[in-house]
């Protein structure tokens, strides 16, 4: 038996809603929203996921990414309840859902870790920009995209969504940047985290 194996084991001979995740503020939807559009990394929907919190990892626990409001929020089934809770941020460490690993910084919340190369590492962090609509029959909210990346060394987090950053970073790279940002302007648009794992791996090597 693994160590993930042991700990499910255990997590469902004590009962989930008396583990200590179990535990938060309940969770109000507060954004009414058109047909697919949505706040949350992946849907509405609650998915399974791992999550560290206040030093202990939990499996295959239901949770979704709030990334307008950076929250975690769970929903473990319980005997008498089962409302939604956020957790209590400052207690989780780090969390994985829908194949992505993501830590907590201080500086910039929960931001998911794309690539690394020897001592940089190359963090997503996902955003949603809040619009306020209003149609003939009532007001609702939608949410745009507009992710950000960063690079990562010794806990010091640097903005690399522009070229000019880029440049800063690596001024020993200025040729091999400027070049990349030249031939590579559809993928920055369409597909921007192939081209930032690339661009860092040129600047790597």
């Amino acid at each position: 038996m693994t160590n993930k194996e042991a700990f499910i084991w255990l997590d469902s001979m004590i009962g989930k809603h008396n583990l200590p995740i179990n535990n938060g503020v309940i969770y109000i939807e507060q954004y009414r929203t058109l047909k697919d559009n949505h706040h949350f990394l992946i849907d509405h929907n609650f998915h399974n996921g791992d999550v560290e919190y206040d030093g202990q990892t939990y499996y295959n626990i239901p949770i979704k990414y709030d990334v307008f409001e950076d929250n975690l929020i769970v929903k473990i089934p319980s005997v008498n309840e089962n409302y939604p809770l956020v957790l209590a941020k400052e207690k989780i460490s780090a969390f994985y859902l829908n194949s992505n690993s993501f830590i907590n910084t201080k500086e910039n919340g929960f931001m998911s870790q794309l690539s690394k190369y020897k001592d940089f590492i190359l963090y997503k962090k996902y955003f949603k920009k809040r619009l306020s609509k209003t149609s003939t029959r009532f007001s609702y909210h939608k949410f745009i995209p507009e992710n950000t990346y960063f690079i990562g060394k010794n806990d010091v987090y640097t903005n690399i969504n522009k070229k000019k950053y880029w440049l800063q970073l690596f001024p020993n790279k200025k040729n091999i940047i400027r070049g990349y940002f030249k031939e590579n302007a559809q993928k920055l648009e369409h597909k921007p985290d192939a081209f930032m794992i690339e661009l860092l791996k040129k600047c790597m090597n």
